[in-house]
């Protein structure tokens, strides 16, 4: 054997212990497969492993339970005359020294750390390359359980795609999968929340959700997974959606002569409004509803001498448009108006004065960004433009809104 095919053996050994070692002749990453993907759960004692860069299977034992064997591989060298494989425990026993002629060697070890050094004799029996000491874990494997998942059903319109699993030994390192019931590829989720054991929050990626009947299934990182059939449906929309939602609005005054020399000073700091939107209209093109909004806001102006305070309320309906850019992220298009009621109140150095009130039309149109958060919270940020058509006067404005709104539908 020349010195060419001493390295070549001895890196290839390097690279398939190594990744053992990585990962655990427990496999938990290679474990977490899709169901139909893993290592043969079903078959019978004494069966061959699968072939490929799989390090481990397991069998089912005259117990019932899984027996686990951790397999080693290396590339094989023509000019080898044999191999030798040792094993320690984590004291520095030995408990394995084995010959034999085969590229690869099976193991059933228990839970715990070793490390392992293999060995290649060429044709004159004279050792001549060996790996090193190299270190491993092997993690114990339990068997998941499932009972539950939270919604039942799932609309591709909604801003939370979020699955509560709850069950027993949802170990960290598991990996969930939804099953298409049509026969297409399952998707991975990933696992956003954990509580503990028992009870897991999963989102899985926007494309898997797709209309249709759907199977859940966790792998255990050794490779044991549980399944619970037709558990959850997923729909294409909600005939409707109800939001509401409260937020901050102060008053950039654009007004004419009038409004702006009585209320000196274009920006206004005190505004706040409250809002309820519904969409009964929903297509992939966009959501048509309509939205009930009230503004409060106040005004502080006059001359020296007689302080003015005036406030108005607002009460309008608008026609909304929603275009949803992801998930997460929605664009709204307000148009619409109402009636605004506005209070006038004077104060001469300390001594009250008349005041005057009056209702007046308004209009407004805005533009508005939502950003959907867990638990159907949002936030949005947005900015509207509106007028108030006063006797013989305007009083024109921006309205930027920055809130937090819940959907309950």
């Amino acid at each position: 054997m020349d010195a060419r095919h001493l390295i070549i053996a001895a890196a290839a050994a390097l690279l398939a212990l190594a990744a053992l070692g990585a990962q655990t002749p427990a496999a938990p990453r290679l474990g977490a497969q899709p169901p139909g993907a893993q290592p043969p759960a079903a078959a019978t004692p004494g069966a061959q492993p699968p072939t490929g860069a799989a390090t481990y299977y397991f069998t089912p034992g005259a117990d019932g339970q899984p027996v686990f064997t951790q397999v080693l591989r290396w590339a094989a060298d023509q000019n080898a005359l044999r191999y030798q494989v040792l094993v320690r425990d984590s004291t520095g026993a030995e408990i394995l020294n084995r010959r034999g002629t085969e590229a690869e060697e099976r193991l059933h070890l228990a839970p715990g750390s070793y490390t392992y050094k293999i060995v290649t004799y060429n044709l004159l029996g004279k050792a001549e390359a060996e790996t090193g000491w190299i270190g491993f874990t092997v993690i114990r494997a339990e068997q998941p359980k499932l009972s539950g998942v939270s919604p039942s059903a799932i609309y591709m319109d909604s801003s939370d795609g979020r699955v509560v699993l709850t069950g027993d030994k949802l170990l960290p390192g598991g990996v969930v999968f939804l099953v298409p019931l049509n026969g297409k590829p399952p998707s991975a989720g990933r696992v956003v929340e954990r509580k503990d054991d028992k009870e897991i929050v999963v989102l899985f990626p926007d494309k898997a959700y797709e209309p249709g009947d759907y199977s859940l299934s966790f792998a255990d990182p050794g490779g044991l997974s549980a399944t619970l059939d037709r558990a959850l449906r997923i729909r294409f929309q909600r005939p409707v959606d109800l939001l509401v939602s409260l937020g901050y609005a102060p008053y950039i005054s654009l007004g004419d002569p009038w409004a702006v020399g009585a209320w000196p000073g274009a920006f206004k700091p005190l505004g706040f409004e409250a809002g309820i939107d519904l969409y009964f209209v929903k297509q992939r093109w966009g959501f048509l509803g309509l939205g009930l909004e009230a503004q409060w806001r106040r005004m502080y102006g006059g001359a020296s001498g007689a302080a003015l305070t005036s406030d108005f309320a607002l009460m309008g309906m608008d026609f909304l448009y929603k275009y949803r850019f992801s998930r997460q992220l929605h664009g709204i298009a307000r148009l619409g108006g109402g009636l605004a009621w506005s209070r006038h109140g004077f104060d001469y150095e300390g001594s009250g004065g008349p005041t005057a009130s009056s209702y007046d039309p308004f209009a407004q149109g805005g533009l508005a960004f939502q950003a959907f958060l867990p638990y159907k919270l949002y936030g949005e940020i947005g900015v509207d433009c509106s007028c108030i058509f006063l006797i013989g006067n305007y009083a024109l404005g921006i309205t930027p809104r920055l809130g937090l709104g819940y959907q309950i539908y």
